[in-house]
């Protein structure tokens, strides 16, 4: 029923906004050709470049505490890589209030709510997508949409 209620709302949203339907297109040529790459044995490009960041972390990581790498390139396309890197011990509070939150969203998102509070929902649901895609894209500075659930989070009462 949940499913069926997103798919509908994306469908509505799609046709009132444009850069919905030219962001799900993207997305859906994108998984073509990691398919397409992955019937072929071969590795995706860009999936080799977040493979080789990974092992520059992984090499690295004694060197990012106590304080981060100031002016770190490339971002490791992860949020918990990227906040490790980039403030050290420092982000650890962070990393917890993350993780705190990503588990908070599931307590609000349950079958009861989205006939109640449709519009927490669906932020919620958008969170969560965003949660998911701050694992293998997006800088911090880029991922807004995980910035606001976190702020929407933080204060939303049940």
């Amino acid at each position: 029923m949940f499913l069926a209620l997103f798919i509908f709302s994306v469908s509505i949203l799609q046709k009132q906004f444009p850069i919905i339907e030219s962001n799900i297109d993207g997305l859906s040529q994108r998984l073509e050709l990691l398919i397409s790459f992955t019937k072929r044995d071969r590795i995706d490009p860009s999936g080799q470049e977040r493979v080789m960041v990974y092992e520059k972390f992984m090499n690295n990581f004694s060197s990012f505490f106590p304080a981060g790498e100031k002016n770190y390139k490339p971002y490791p396309h992860n949020q918990f890589m990227e906040i490790i890197m980039r403030w050290g011990l420092f982000g650890l509070p962070l990393l917890f209030l993350s993780v705190k939150l990503y588990l908070k969203s599931f307590k609000h998102v349950n079958v009861n709510n989205y006939t109640v509070k449709p519009v927490a929902t669906i932020i919620i649901v958008l969170f969560l997508f965003s949660y998911f895609q701050s694992m293998t894209s997006l800088s911090l500075e880029m991922n807004r949409m995980l910035w606001l659930g976190f702020g929407f989070l933080i204060s939303y009462k049940k």
